[in-house]
């Protein structure tokens, strides 16, 4: 009798009972049968924990009809040998609960396959619908300092053109984005911004991090430039913190172009950065960047020779980045930091998030962590967009939000959404492959180049100034029409809201634009047939008239 019931037992675990327990044995038992068994309790429990899923203290004791106390004690002397952990495994419990190692492995792999399977693979029109919402594009997150710094927060560690940041990026998920907003968070120290890499002479990669997660997210650096202007750069930095250019000259002691150009080459590097973001809009934008700051009336000395140089002076203190740090974090903390990073921007990781973002090692560098997060079900694995690679891991809220939007179904276009090819919002040509198109040309996620996104479908991708245009029209009516009249007053509207002056269309399709389908689409959003293809200038500019004849546009006033 085991707990007050008569039950059936092996005959070789009668010792096993009767030291565990204290059963009575039934006469006649061999005596081989009959030896001592040590830690026999505990035995027993450990038995009852392989045969069980998660259970409390007190179904073990009624099992075996032995005191609380006795039970707690062999299941402790257990949790201490690593046989079994004690969680909250089941919904609604209240109580400690206990289960085996082994067993909540095998309840951890059923349960997430069941998750797996739970899943159904999405369209890229669904995937890139949810990518631009993820990210807040075009959602309205309000002009504001908390606004910005979710932006920010979303983005950290992420190469971004910099010609493209303030101007694109940042207005699309911050409606009404000032460049001083981000000034003052730079300034106050909660912001930080560093180079990625020089795009030619006037552009780069730049990364936003908000400054207590810097360290960890930035790629360790694989060499420094070294220069003798570099190394005179680092030193000056290093013994006097940071410093205005002007300030740096005078410690360097090298002409100012040189200074400027070994300077530019340590900020590309990551290895220097500045309290503004001045350095990079006098970069791209010469002396009209859009920024607060207000150039010196009469530079003197440094400044003057930039100037006489054609290049622009630089504003704010710069200092090295890593001298900030209390200390570098390991390879696994990076990498840990960095798949997380990860997670937040795409909501989904597949294996072309790692070469999109240009990560060392690629997919490989976070793998581990996300397969370890998996494992412990704070993400999922699956197959959750199509033709994306099959090692994809999903926050839960992610998956939770693309199965919504595949019951939702097909969408029609809506309203078109205009963005830089190489947004991290865009997923096309990057997690996405380019829809397919004949002929050699090539979309391209390059720095000036653009997309035209409708209800999550390329419909359209335009080049550098945006002369060339290829299209991804729908084949049916009427969505291929009204792509058609997206396209065209999406153009329109780069003129009309005055992002540009003008915009000309030369070639349409790898064709001459005046010879293209979307001629009609075009004229009724304002463009006018010229000698050179569909033009559309912004009214008003000069007082003879609005005809595009009567003023020549160079390449520049066009893009």
């Amino acid at each position: 009798r085991v707990a007050g019931q008569e039950r059936v037992i092996a005959v070789e675990d009668a010792a096993l009972y009767r030291d565990g327990l204290g059963t009575a044995l039934p006469i006649g038992l061999p005596h081989a049968l009959l030896e001592p068994v040590p830690d026999a309790l505990q035995r027993l429990v450990a038995r009852y924990a392989r045969t069980h899923g998660p259970f409390v203290l007190q179904e073990v004791a009624n099992r075996f009809g032995v005191a609380a106390a006795s039970a707690s004690s062999a299941l402790e002397a257990l949790v201490r040998e690593g046989r079994v952990v004690i969680g909250a495994f089941r919904p609604g419990g209240r109580e400690i609960e206990h289960c085996d190692r082994d067993v909540l492995g095998a309840l951890r792999r059923k349960a997430l396959a069941a998750l797996r399977k739970e899943v159904e693979a999405v369209d890229h029109a669904t995937y890139a619908r949810f990518l631009l919402a993820w990210q807040g594009v075009g959602e309205g997150r309000g002009a504001s300092s908390d606004a910005l710094l979710a932006a920010v927060a979303q983005l950290e560690g992420c190469p971004i053109v910099a010609s493209t940041l303030e101007t694109e990026v940042l207005p699309a998920r911050v409606p009404g984005y000032r460049p001083g907003d981000l000034d003052e968070l730079v300034t106050a120290g909660a912001v930080v911004w560093a180079g990625v890499g020089a795009l030619g002479p006037r552009d780069g990669r730049v990364a936003l991090y908000l400054a207590e997660h810097e360290a960890l997210l930035s790629p360790p650096r694989e060499a420094q430039p070294g220069g003798s202007a570099h190394a005179a750069i680092r030193e000056a930095l290093d013994k006097r913190g940071a410093l205005f250019f002007a300030d740096l000259a005078r410690l360097v002691g090298t002409f100012a172009p040189e200074l400027h150009d070994a300077l530019w080459d340590m900020i590309w590097a990551g290895e220097v950065t500045n309290d503004t973001l001045d350095p990079l809009r006098s970069l791209a934008f010469g002396h009209r960047a859009p920024s607060r700051a207000r150039p010196l009336p009469h530079a003197r000395g440094p400044l003057a020779a930039l100037r006489g140089a054609g290049v622009g002076a630089p504003q704010g203190r710069f200092s090295l980045r890593a001298r900030r740090w209390d200390r570098t974090p390991s390879p696994t903390e990076h990498r840990a930091a960095l798949a997380q990073a990860m997670l937040e921007r795409y909501g989904v990781v597949v294996r072309e998030s790692a070469q999109a973002e240009g990560v060392a090692s690629g997919f490989g560098a976070v793998y581990d962590v996300l397969k370890a997060l998996e494992e412990s079900g704070r993400i999922r694995r699956g197959y959750f967009v199509e033709g994306a690679g099959g090692a994809q891991f999903a926050l839960s809220e992610a998956a939770d939000r693309l199965r919504l939007e595949r019951q939702q179904g097909p969408r029609a276009l809506g309203a078109p959404c205009w963005l830089a090819s190489t947004d991290p919002a865009n997923p096309y040509g990057a997690l996405l492959p380019w829809p397919s198109s004949e002929g050699e040309a090539r979309p391209q996620r390059a720095a000036g180049t653009h997309v035209i996104l409708a209800g999550g479908r390329l419909i359209a991708w335009a080049g550098r100034g945006a002369s060339a245009l290829l299209t991804f029209l729908p084949e049916g009516e009427p969505d291929r029409g009204h792509a058609a009249d997206a396209i065209a007053g999406t153009l329109a509207a780069q003129v009309d809201s005055g992002a540009r002056r003008a915009l000309l269309l030369e070639t349409i399709d790898r064709g001459p634009a005046a010879g293209s389908a979307l001629g009609p689409a075009l004229a009724r959003a304002g463009f006018v047939l010229g000698a050179r293809g569909w033009m559309k200038r912004r009214k008003g500019r000069n007082a003879m008239g609005d005809d595009p004849s009567d003023e020549l546009l160079s390449e520049v006033e066009l893009g």
